[in-house]
């Protein structure tokens, strides 16, 4: 292995030189080949320019590099999709789980509470307290995934309010059928003209005692004012008891409603904590879920899922590693290796990747996938030479700009008269165009590119440290 890589190496080397003195003079590549060689993919680019003089570059490529570089990405359609159902089903899941405890600690609580008061209306033999629930069952959960999917999610739940009616009512009802009975009972053993009444006034009750001003033996007087007295303490007895179960059925009310407070406080803590931790798993389970498939939530607009371009060029940096090498012996100088490496890159034929050979893609090739087809499109291109800069001048700092519907490179490097370039971070960038098929020098830009670039309309900017 070691023996291929290194003549492929020494190939590679032989053939630079004349290349780039090609390169130089604006060369298209008239020729792609590849061919496999055990464990390797031996590739061959041929190279004219206008005066017809002609050049070729040889490097090999390691094949299970190249076959994991073709399965990296779903399609970006795909994806996308797999994140918005990731979203709505993971989502509605981690909240469920979380609130399902929630839902029944305060259903609990609420039997509790309606138990209570079953058990206290039986005991003094009336309805004296009702509780209205809004939703005496369950909490009511609503899901809100707007926004940043991953990390918007609304956890809302509408905790029923709790009113309580003191029904003293039927009490008072009971009273007046308690002391109409002792009075009866009363007026039967009284003698002629004499008798008790009822009266109401608000909430008080009195028996007024009626005379007709009868004259009655010293006997009947007697028997008439034993019985009087019998009565009156029976009827005070009964309103004393009715005071007591007015004064219990308030305290209970009172108790009851610190009670139901309390429980609609517990609530919302926990509804709090499972909010909190709802969004937290979303925030591991997003990571997980970017992680596998090479996402990355935009900056800019949270809507908008993005390749980890970053990630993938530097895991592309090993694969490269035998054209960077070539690139970095064709110059004396980073501007010169850059400007080559450029060249290079703008040569490979464009292609949007929608459909064609392209295998599972749809708008982004890997490097190696793409060296290997021979075909890119703006941030394919533009990723691989990322990927290729940090082997070939690791010392200079590369970024990605995304613009509406295109992608273009910046590396720190001395600026020239009349470059075109874009401070981000307090890094100078000149700014270049990978994608060809013209072949374009540093520091210029495509007419759209450069209208974006003047009108702010930059998306994403991506650097090599995922910044």
């Amino acid at each position: 292995m070691r023996l291929k890589y290194l003549l492929s190496f020494l190939l590679l080397a032989l053939f630079a030189s004349s290349f780039f003195q090609v390169a130089s003079s604006h060369a298209k590549q008239i020729l792609f080949s590849k061919q496999e060689d055990g464990s390797e993919v031996l590739f061959n680019y041929q190279y004219e320019d206008t005066e017809q003089n002609t050049a070729e570059i040889h490097f090999s490529l390691d094949r299970s590099a190249i076959g994991k570089s073709e399965s990296l990405l779903l399609a970006n359609d795909a994806l996308n999709r797999a994140a918005s159902d990731f979203v709505i089903v993971e989502g509605k899941k981690t909240a469920e789980k979380h609130l399902l405890a929630l839902q029944e600690s305060f259903a609990s609580g609420v039997q509790a509470i309606n138990s209570s008061i079953a058990s206290f209306n039986g005991n003094i033999g009336a309805k004296v307290i009702s509780i209205t629930l809004k939703d005496p069952e369950k909490l009511s959960l609503k899901l809100e995934l707007s926004g940043d999917k991953f990390l918007d999610i609304r956890v809302s739940s509408l905790v029923p309010g709790m009113q309580f009616h003191s029904g003293i009512e039927a009490l008072s009802a009971k009273l007046r059928a308690d002391c109409g009975m002792i009075v009866a009972q009363a007026n039967k053993k009284l003698p002629r003209g004499l008798e008790f009444t009822i009266v109401m006034q608000g909430s008080s009750i009195s028996f007024p005692l009626k005379n007709d001003k009868t004259a009655y033996d010293s006997g009947t007087r007697a028997r008439a004012n034993q019985e009087i007295s019998k009565t009156s303490a029976r009827l005070r007895s009964r309103i004393n008891l009715h005071k007591q179960q007015v004064k219990e059925v308030g305290n209970f009310a009172d108790a009851t409603k610190a009670r139901a407070k309390e429980l609609i406080k517990d609530s919302s803590a926990k509804l709090a904590v499972a909010r909190k931790k709802i969004i937290n798993d979303m925030k591991v389970k997003r990571s997980e879920f970017y992680a596998s498939h090479y996402l990355l939530p935009s900056k800019k607009d949270k809507e908008r899922t993005l390749l980890d371009y970053a990630r993938i060029a530097n895991q592309s940096v090993t694969g490269l590693l035998p054209l960077a090498r070539a690139f970095k012996d064709s110059a004396d100088s980073d501007r010169e290796r850059v400007a080559n490496a450029l060249h290079f890159f703008q040569n490979i034929p464009y292609n949007d990747l929608t459909q064609g050979k392209v295998r599972g893609f749809r708008g982004f090739s890997p490097p190696l996938e793409m060296l290997s087809e021979n075909l890119g499109d703006c941030d394919s291109k533009t990723t691989a030479m990322m990927g290729v800069l940090q082997t070939l001048a690791p010392q200079l700092k590369v970024a990605l700009f995304l613009v509406p519907k295109h992608a273009f490179l910046g590396v720190e490097l001395p600026v020239k008269k009349g470059e075109v370039t874009y401070t981000y971070k307090g890094v100078t960038y000149v700014l270049m165009e990978p994608t060809g098929p013209r072949v374009r020098p540093m520091g210029s830009l495509i007419k759209s590119s450069y209208e974006h670039l003047q009108a702010g309309r930059i998306d994403d900017i991506i650097t090599l440290d995922g910044s």
